[in-house]
């Protein structure tokens, strides 16, 4: 009975056998480990896309924040630069011509055109309120809306004059 065991044990027909089962359990130990790598693969292509995306949209926001900066340093400098001309002509402005006459002109330029424009619309008023003989041919309610734009012009003409006057000083 050993003899019949040990043969079959050695015979061919129990080799192919063995050998075919041993071929399907590797190839499918192969299969499994392919399916592994692939996956892991494919996982860590997934991750590589994710970084570069990730690494893309950082470099975009850097972009953007070096293009915001520059824009801000550009609008800073050129704050810079109107001040520093507006210091200048008003330096420039300031000076005197050295001759007498000519500073004390200048000085009376904004006085006399004021007093000027004034005359002009009180000689204009007056004429007007010639031809229609007097305030009597105004209807009650106009009389009303020209006294209050009256009132709101002067004021706004008042502190106009003021604070320009005042404001276009020279500072030291």
């Amino acid at each position: 009975m050993l003899d019949a065991i040990l043969g079959i044990a050695s015979s061919s027909g129990l080799g192919a056998v063995v050998g075919l089962v041993g071929s399907f359990l590797a190839k499918r130990e192969q299969r499994k480990l392919d399916e592994m790598n692939n996956t892991h693969e494919l996982s860590m292509s997934k991750l590589d896309m994710e970084r570069d995306a990730a690494e893309s949209t950082q470099a975009l926001a850097m972009a953007d924040k070096q293009i915001e900066q520059s824009q801000a340093e550009a609008e800073i400098a050129s704050e810079v630069s109107a001040g520093e001309a507006f210091t200048a002509s008003q330096q420039l402005a300031g000076q005197k011509s050295g001759v007498a006459w000519v500073d004390a002109l200048r000085s009376l330029m904004r006085p006399l055109i004021t007093i000027y424009l004034l005359m002009v619309v009180t000689y204009i008023t007056y004429n007007i309120h010639q031809i229609l003989n007097g305030v009597e041919s105004i209807p009650l309610a106009d009389l009303y809306a020209l006294y209050s734009h009256i009132i709101n012009q002067t004021v706004f003409l008042a502190v106009t004059a003021v604070l320009w006057w005042f404001g276009s000083r020279g500072s030291k």
